[in-house]
């Protein structure tokens, strides 16, 4: 497989969006690891650098006929171990070592699952029950032994020992999340299928669970409950499925979970645009913000900045209610495949901006793929980068498996088999101390040259240490770039601005210190 190195710098797109230019660049690279699956909708666990998956599907999208939608030769029975140092990978039955109740729901699609330590906790999906001999959404829970069963596979021994299961129809759901917060899993949205697929509007054998269900797992030796069960039922705004729970942290360092689209609306068959917010006191409906991009469940990766107080979220392609073309917004009604990425902010102020980057992803990617980020990586517990954390060029992750469609709407698709690393490279500003004397006070110079094409020079004098904020701003008042955020020893300083991304225009610098705040006009004229 030939070697591809893809280089997305997260440039200013559309003058519309509020934030300028992204904080950081992405790259992918691609790999080849003979032996690891092209899968999709699966679950995964990580350890000691290795990888391991359950379930999922080995082919495209779905079809959309009884006999096209699920084949029962494509859901995976095999349970892999993917060692992503070495190249090497193992793989093994689940039924020849499980019973079929138990490796049932452990090959079935669209099933949810989430690590917490050493355990891969997976409920519901829907898939073939062999003893009925018809599609189901299994009420099951397991609790699996990660490093057990991983070693379970590559010494070819039996699988049984590290798998728990309980049945419990509270959880019997398909295309929901799961998320772990503060000692509570998060169950959220997803619904419930009864026998073979019908498409819309037949699909009158479903059932949506309208709600989030917050509970803990309680285990005692070889056996488990779930306990401290609260359900939240929406019946508007978590009618939902397919959505894309992302990992967040807020401002104050507490965690939450945000929800990015998912389906669908009742009145029509497309995806939600208003974001639901989830923390351990309740949920909140965002209505100021409408999502345009990668409403389905997609490759996602969550970074926080401790500093400015920012969450960043990024989706990779995947199946979107608008493409983004010449950039122009395009509604598709039929909900295509895109290769576009989309950066969604959520500042410290509660306000959000999304951006379309300007370049694409290699093929119409991301659909049911999933970034597994490094376990050595600056991260929070629930998963979120921290993004002051990572210098310079830095491997982050890699994204796997998911759908790989050959166009936009309703042609054919297949299960990506190609592993691209995940590196992030935060932006900075170079920002030069000029005079080795302790100014007396604090002063922001003009700029120069003003007017200016494209970069110009801006000089300011700190008198004391402490946090310096220079930013940019237009005439609206909307912040278009942060030139420094952080500490400074008392000195002068100069700092380049190239503006090479944004129109011409009038716009503002305003220097923040301790005691001390400015704000000057410049004129970019190209």
């Amino acid at each position: 497989m030939k070697n591809l190195l893809l280089s997305f710098l997260f440039l200013y797109s559309s003058f519309a969006f509020a934030d300028g230019e992204a904080p950081f660049s992405i790259e992918l690279e691609s790999m080849n690891i003979p032996g690891a699956p092209g899968i999709h909708s699966y679950v995964y666990a990580k350890h000691n650098n290795k990888w391991l998956f359950l379930a999922g599907r080995t082919n495209g999208l779905h079809g959309m006929t009884p006999a096209t939608a699920f084949p029962r030769p494509f859901a995976n029975k095999m349970a892999y171990v993917v060692d992503y140092v070495n190249n090497q990978v193992w793989s093994k039955n689940i039924f020849d070592d499980l019973t079929v109740s138990q490796a049932d729901p452990l090959r079935s699609t669209n099933l949810q699952g989430i690590q917490v330590g050493t355990k891969l906790y997976v409920c519901g999906g829907y898939g073939l029950d062999s003893a009925l001999g018809n599609f189901v959404t299994f009420p099951v829970f397991s609790v699996i032994d990660v490093p057990g069963i991983m070693n379970a596979i590559q010494s070819n021994t039996s699988l049984a020992p590290h798998i728990k299961q309980i049945i419990d129809s509270r959880i019997q759901l398909a295309g929901s999340d799961i998320e772990y917060m503060d000692g509570f899993f998060y169950l959220i949205g997803g619904n419930k299928f009864t026998g073979i697929y019908m498409p819309p509007p037949m699909q009158s054998n479903q059932q949506y669970s309208n709600s989030y269900k917050k509970f803990k797992i309680t285990e005692s030796g070889n056996t488990f409950s779930i306990t401290d069960y609260t359900e939240y039922i929406d019946t508007l705004n978590l009618h939902r499925r397919d959505l894309n729970v992302a990992p967040a942290v807020k401002p104050d360092g507490s965690f939450y979970s945000i929800i990015y689209g998912g389906v669908f609306k009742y009145d029509v068959d497309l995806p939600f645009e208003n974001p639901v917010y989830i923390d351990a006191n309740g949920y909140t409906v965002d209505m100021s913000f409408t999502q345009k991009m990668s409403q389905y469940h997609t490759a996602r990766l969550s970074m926080f900045d401790s500093v400015s107080g920012k969450m960043f979220t990024t989706l990779f392609g995947g199946i979107s209610l608008h493409d983004y073309v010449n950039g122009n917004f395009v509604r598709d009604t039929l909900v295509p495949f895109i290769d576009d990425i989309t950066l969604i902010t959520r500042n410290s102020n509660g306000t959000t901006e999304e951006k379309v980057l300007p370049v694409k992803l290699p093929g119409l990617l991301g659909s049911n793929a999933e970034i597994i980020t490094l376990e050595n990586v600056p991260k929070y517990e629930n998963d979120v980068l921290k993004f002051k954390s990572l210098t310079g060029r830095t491997l982050v992750g890699y994204f796997f498996g998911g759908i790989r469609a050959t166009l936009p709407n309703m042609g054919p698709s297949t299960a990506n088999d190609v592993i691209y690393k995940v590196f992030v490279t935060p932006k900075t500003v170079n920002i030069e101390n000029i005079s080795g004397l302790t100014p007396d006070s604090y002063s922001l110079s003009q700029n120069y040259p003003n007017p200016f094409n494209p970069v110009t020079t801006i000089n300011f004098k700190i008198a004391k240490d402490g946090e310096v904020n220079l930013k940019v701003y237009d005439i609206m008042g909307r912040e278009v770039k942060s030139l420094f955020n952080g500490k400074l020893n008392p000195g002068e300083y100069k700092v380049k601005f190239d503006a090479g991304y944004l129109p011409s225009g009038i716009y503002f610098y305003k220097l923040e210190s301790p005691g001390f705040s400015d704000t000057k006009k410049m004129t970019l004229i190209k």
